[in-house]
């Protein structure tokens, strides 16, 4: 026991002993120049949004992206079924949303374009009424303000579901990009033979029908100028 006593003795006065850790050294304080060039350069971005409109750009919304169908999952596949044939299913299924989609975004936008037209007309009328030709119009004023009431109620409905469709619409390989422009280019040099696919020769050969006239009258042309020619150098001889 003294000499656990004695161990414990040791042991405190070593750790009072040992040096106290130096605490971490601060950073220096920034130099003027330091300061003065942070300072432009947020007064600097401060002007450039307030000339932008006052706020700073937005980032990119990327949510629109949510709903990306890369290809048919086969995790879903029973080992029984076809593959071939469950893709050729899917893909059916596919087209046949999106085209339900399309008809119904056509009938909402269809359906606010008239009721625009008839908004239109009721405001000609009531325009009139207010100028006193009450006589060229036969409809009732209430009625008809009720009537462009209910129009535009309609019209503010039939936005949320297009922006609802929108939002939710389903990306995929065919309808996230679309083809404006296509051009095929083949070089008259090109020799396309037996190792060539059937498409380029097609091609090809369409190309060459298609200049053939052209080259024909070019080379009569050229024909009887060479012998026009040659028959007024045997005249003049």
């Amino acid at each position: 026991r003294r000499r656990r006593r004695r161990l414990f003795l040791d042991l405190t006065e070593d750790i009072a002993a040992a040096p106290a850790p130096h605490p971490s050294p601060s950073p220096p304080p920034p130099s003027i120049g330091s300061y003065h060039t942070s300072r432009c350069c947020a007064e600097a971005s401060r002007a450039r949004a307030r000339r932008q409109g006052g706020a700073m750009a937005k980032p990119f919304d990327y949510s629109k992206w949510d709903n990306i169908e890369l290809s048919d999952d086969e995790s879903d596949l029973h080992p029984n079924i076809d593959k071939e044939s469950w893709f050729r299913l899917k893909h059916r299924t596919r087209v046949e949303r999106e085209e339900r989609e399309e008809t119904t975004k056509a009938n909402l936008i269809e359906a606010n374009r008239l009721a625009d037209i008839r908004i239109a007309e009721i405001d000609v009328n009531l325009k009139l009424i207010e100028e006193g030709k009450e006589e060229e119009v036969d409809e009732d004023p209430d009625a008809m303000r009720a009537e462009k009431q209910q129009l535009l109620d309609l019209n503010v409905v039939r936005n949320g579901q297009l922006e609802h469709l929108e939002k939710n619409k389903k990306w995929n390989w065919e309808n996230m990009c679309t083809t404006v422009e296509e051009t095929t280019v083949i070089s008259s040099s090109a020799v396309v033979g037996e190792a060539g696919t059937g498409e380029a020769k097609r091609i090809l050969k369409q190309t060459r029908d298609a200049n053939a006239p052209a080259a024909a009258a070019s080379s009569a042309s050229s024909s009887s100028s060479t012998a026009t020619k040659t028959s007024s150098t045997s005249t003049s001889s």
